[in-house]
């Protein structure tokens, strides 16, 4: 696997985990608040009730963008676009990389077979650029 399909592989999970099962997560709260939030979700689930279906359908919409907003912000963090992170007054970047296994017991060992570094990169396609291209295919927002 070269690192353009791993970064596409990241970039699904962080579109996945991100921001549908962000937008799941957020509406099921809403639907049963629960948690240390839970008067405030009440509020909320009370207030989107009283909602029209119009009203509400841009209430998703909004949200669903607020999530991909977060996620490509974290995708510009990793690739080093925002600029170094600081230890003391050491330099630091956070470093992506896809572990490939050859099985299950591998993976458990923390053995990888292959590891492909994804970002920060110097050659190819930043994340936070394979990210916006697949939010506009995905055409859904």
């Amino acid at each position: 696997m070269d690192r353009d399909a791993a970064a596409e592989m990241l970039v699904k999970m962080l579109y996945t985990a991100g921001v549908e099962e962000g937008l799941s997560a957020f509406f099921r709260s809403l639907n049963h608040p629960c948690g240390q939030q839970e008067g405030i979700w009440q509020q909320a689930r009370e207030w989107h009730a009283s909602q029209t279906e119009a009203e509400k359908e841009i209430l998703r919409a909004l949200v669903k963008e607020a999530m991909i907003l977060a996620v490509f912000g974290v995708a510009v963090h990793f690739d080093g676009a925002s600029g170094y992170d600081y230890v003391g007054e050491r330099p630091a970047e956070f470093a992506v990389a896809l572990q490939i296994y050859s099985n299950l017991d591998e993976a458990e060992e923390g053995n990888p077979q292959e590891i492909i570094a994804i970002c920060p990169t110097n050659d190819g396609e930043n994340v936070h650029d394979h990210f916006l291209d697949f939010v506009d295919k995905s055409g859904e927002v």
